[in-house]
């Protein structure tokens, strides 16, 4: 599937979120190589979701959904902010609390990126929140190499620590 057939799916469902949802994985691999034209409609459809969603309705945490798919991108700012209203919506839960703190760290804010992070581990210890902050905080005082965490399978984030 291309960015544009993603897209296109998106738009034709008026940016539902549970479309949006399930499109995420897609937009969240082709992401990386789209199109600045792409990215603004990508932008504006998911400001445009947000922008319709209900809080009455709790079926599906469309922040968080939409945060998510920021993240993937890159976008850790306007994430960050997402994964903040999830959290004012729903309380805090460690995927959003986890989630946060990943963004928090790539933007260079360590401390509050182990305050979330060790939230996650309070919230949920299979998260290695409590690991991740140790890690965020150690790596943010020393001067070295960006910073990188390496989750459990192999996968590393890069922090974007100094």
């Amino acid at each position: 599937m291309t960015m544009d057939a993603v897209l296109s799916l998106c738009r034709a469902a008026e940016w539902d979120a549970d479309v949006f949802a399930r499109a995420r994985p897609w937009l969240a691999r082709l992401g990386r190589d789209a199109r600045p034209d792409q990215l603004e409609l990508l932008l504006r459809g998911t400001e445009r979701m947000l922008s319709l969603d209900y809080p009455a309705s709790r079926a599906r945490d469309v922040p968080f959904e939409a945060a998510r798919a920021f993240q993937a991108l890159g976008w850790f700012r306007r994430a960050a902010e997402l994964f903040r209203e999830s959290i004012a919506r729903l309380g805090a839960v460690a995927a959003s609390a986890l989630n946060l703190g990943l963004c928090l760290a790539a933007l260079g804010e360590a401390d509050e990126a182990a305050t979330w992070m060790r939230r996650a581990g309070e919230l949920d210890p299979s998260t290695g929140g409590q690991g991740l902050a140790r890690r965020c905080l150690a790596q943010a005082s020393s001067s070295g190499e960006g910073a990188t965490v390496r989750l459990s399978g192999g996968r590393v984030i890069s922090l974007g620590l100094p």
